[in-house]
């Protein structure tokens, strides 16, 4: 019966854009969709999709070709020619951004007409190149790539301290003038550079980074020769002048006891701060969790423990879904990992903890080499504000995964236990008092917004529970749900 009353006392609005909505938060996304990973034999982008929701990307019809690489025997629309994709981010408008390391290059590719795949005209662009890019920024050897909340693009590159190639260091790149890349002057320049790198080669050899929840930069060294310690270093912006290059930017912020030379290619963190890191080096594979409990600005015996360990394997990637599990790429045998602590006893050790989620052979791509993978960003919906009074008006304002997406907004009496509605997600508000308040389209900054304006009714009062369902037709997905409660 409340629900009959807000559908029809409240003045009720149309589903808009919303013109100065925030930028969500990314780091981590709070809830993530589809998996896209890169593979070097063809250099084709894969799109992993898990319709049934079983947990994996096993099923049929689950493993397709989101971009296919141009080569001399398979022509694309593109025309575009990956080198050696060793890193892939999802920007805030859905674009997956796939850099590499051979051709010095950065790829946008973004699904224009909602058919699941970039190959089609205009979809797969180079946005950024080492070759012609007015800024005068070298990739080098590029490592690892992320975007953070405001949309900026960040690349890890690793050049042996070689000036005749650039530096290492992270490299900060946006497309200014809205023009469809970074190539123009003034949209890239060196957001680090690592200390003491110049100079003999593998001084440095930066090999991944990762932003933590707090904006602060994380990145993996593991130079054999020279001044820098191995380790894993923080570099914080303490000045806010836009880099992390000035005295005391840069800290050495975890020496791991280890023995050989590491390989850390796998940075995840968890919405408390937690960072896990991926080793496949010589001393063995690990996969460790660390934090600074005692925020002393670095990390002391007490505060790391090592989560698990295997005798083979080449662990690259690492990313965090949703739901807690942690995702990693073996490269040998060309397989995705499950991670997850189900005893909570703080490792990976126990029965069910870990499992295969994707197979190259299962999946019918028995010459994939796989290296890097990143999660579209699920759409979100947020209650502005919740509580509210009634007389008042209230938001419903969605993040869609990608611009344009359809958004539709529900409402119902409560939030439930999540019940599988595969392939959309899961419903997550109760399915006998849905109500459907609104439909519409997301701007170009992936929002939409719904007003709706409450009667000065005092049945009206309670907690009710709202989701929004949003994607391109073909790919539609259920949000997070969200409590609107009405107060007198």
């Amino acid at each position: 019966m409340h629900l009959h009353h807000l559908l029809c006392l409240g003045a009720v609005g149309g589903l808009t854009v919303a013109a100065n909505a925030q930028v969500p938060p990314t780091l981590p996304w709070s809830r993530t969709f589809d998996l896209f990973v890169s593979e070097r034999t063809n250099e084709d982008i894969l799109r992993l999709r898990d319709l049934n929701q079983d947990g994996d990307y096993l099923d049929a019809g689950e493993t397709m070709v989101f971009f296919t690489n141009a080569s001399p025997t398979v022509p694309t629309v593109s025309g575009i020619q990956l080198a050696s994709t060793t890193g892939l981010a999802c920007g805030l408008d859905g674009t997956i951004f796939a850099v590499t390391s051979t051709s010095d290059e950065i790829a946008a590719l973004r699904d224009l007409n909602g058919d699941g795949d970039a190959d089609d005209a205009g979809e797969a662009t180079i946005w950024f190149s080492s070759a012609g890019n007015a800024s005068g920024i070298l990739l080098g050897s590029a490592q690892s790539i992320t975007v953070d909340l405001l949309g900026r693009v960040f690349v890890l590159t690793a050049n042996g301290g070689s000036p005749v190639v650039g530096v290492d260091g992270v490299v900060m790149i946006q497309d200014l003038d809205a023009d469809g890349d970074a190539q123009d002057a003034g949209e890239a320049s060196y957001y680090l550079q690592v200390p003491n790198s110049s100079g003999a080669t593998n001084h440095s050899n930066p090999t991944e980074f990762a932003f933590g929840p707090d904006g602060t930069l994380y990145y993996g060294d593991i130079g054999t020769s020279g001044p820098i310690a191995r380790g894993i270093y923080r570099a914080a912006d303490n000045n806010f002048d836009g880099d992390c290059n000035d005295p005391g930017e840069v800290t050495l912020w975890w020496v791991p006891t280890f023995t050989g030379v590491p390989a850390w290619y796998g940075f995840a963190f968890d919405p408390v701060g937690q960072l896990y890191i991926t080793n496949h080096g010589s001393g063995g594979r690990s996969i460790t969790r660390v934090q600074d409990l005692n925020s002393d600005g670095s990390v002391d015996a007490t505060e790391q423990a090592v989560f698990y360990t295997a005798t083979s394997g080449i662990w690259w990637d690492l990313v965090r879904r949703s739901d807690g599990a942690l995702l990693m790429i073996d490269s040998s045998p060309d397989t995705i990992l499950a991670f997850n602590d189900l005893n909570t006893d703080s490792d990976f050790f126990d029965a069910g903890e870990v499992t295969t989620v994707w197979d190259k052979n299962l999946a019918g791509f028995p010459t994939a080499d796989l290296r890097a993978m990143t999660f579209m960003r699920a759409p979100q919906l947020l209650m502005t504000p919740s509580p509210v009074s009634i007389g008042t008006p209230t938001t419903w304002q969605m993040t869609t995964a990608e611009p344009f997406d359809l958004a539709v907004a529900f409402g119902a009496l409560t939030i439930i236990s999540p019940i599988p509605v595969p392939p959309f997600g899961d419903l997550e508000i109760d399915p006998s008092t849905l109500i459907l308040f609104g439909l519409g389209v997301s701007n170009i900054a992936c929002q939409a917004q719904f007003t709706l304006t409450l009667a000065n009714d005092p049945a009206l009062i309670g907690a009710y529970g709202c989701q929004a369902w949003c994607g391109e037709l073909s790919r539609m997905f259920l949000s997070n749900p969200d409590s609107l409660i009405i107060t007198p």
